[in-house]
């Protein structure tokens, strides 16, 4: 009798024990399957700044810019990851202008991560920030697309880079150790080393360099009247279990096999 009662003692503490968040500067290893259909399955921060303003629509997230010559980021404030699988799909809005989509990657703050981008224009590039100080790991290339015709049909219906604007691009990123490996279309797109940033957080980007020549209207929805580019995350998945992230660095060559036309 009295060890059923001290048992019942005991049960809140555990309660409030399993409620408690872990903490978000913690380095974890999981999977985590982002939902935008839900409030409570987005991890991203939805905010509206002078910028940019960021939200969900339509199952998606949206990065929405306000200005040129700006990037602009969606933060997943929740967790920080060092080895880390990054897959999804992105798309990008130019509206009549110039602009680019992406994830930024091992991100501390504005000012030190890694960040991904490909543009309107069919050109990737991806550049390490140190405390401010951009540096290009890989300028703007061409994503890669298949060349034979199935697989530049295959590619079209899964956002090659030679279909219309706004058309979904399919991208994995394995960043393990200093190794850094993206995929583009699911193609072999780039394989760099960086030791600079061990790990961080994960983001949405979106960046700016050229405005139409009049801004877009929208009548039916005025907050987003004036919003000149935007990024749109369709899906995206982390995987950050350290043993998973080995294997499929270990299978990277096997599953996206690199050719000449892409180095």
């Amino acid at each position: 009798m009295f060890g059923f009662l001290d048992k019942l003692k005991k049960l809140p503490l555990l309660r409030n024990f399993a409620r408690q968040e872990r903490n978000p500067d913690e380095i974890v290893e999981e999977q985590w399957t982002a939902g935008f259909s839900k409030p409570n399955q987005n991890r991203f921060i939805v905010k509206d700044e002078s910028s940019h303003r960021s939200y969900v629509r339509d199952r998606e997230l949206v990065l929405g810019l306000k200005r040129t010559n700006c990037l602009a980021w969606a933060l997943d404030g929740r967790f920080r990851y060092a080895d880390q699988i990054l897959e999804g799909s992105v798309r990008v809005h130019p509206k009549g202008g110039y602009a680019a989509a992406g994830i930024t990657f091992r991100m501390i703050d504005e000012r030190t991560n890694y960040t991904l981008l490909c543009s309107s224009k069919g050109y990737f590039r991806l550049d390490v920030l140190r405390n401010g100080m951009p540096e290009a790991l890989a300028g703007w290339t061409e994503i890669p697309v298949p060349l034979s015709p199935d697989g530049a049909q295959k590619a079209k219906t899964q956002g090659a880079v030679n279909s219309p604007p706004g058309v979904s691009l399919p991208f994995k990123i394995i960043a393990y150790g200093p190794n850094i490996l993206v995929a583009l279309n699911h193609r072999w797109a780039a394989r760099l080393k960086d030791r600079t940033i061990p790990s961080g957080r994960v983001a949405l980007a979106c960046a700016s360099y050229e405005a139409a020549p009049v801004l877009p209207e929208s009548p039916d929805n005025p907050a987003h009247a004036g919003e000149i580019a935007e990024a749109v995350l369709e899906s995206f998945s982390v995987e950050s279990r350290q043993a998973r992230v080995e294997a499929a660095y270990s299978s990277w060559e096997h599953d996206y096999p690199p050719d000449p036309e892409s180095r």
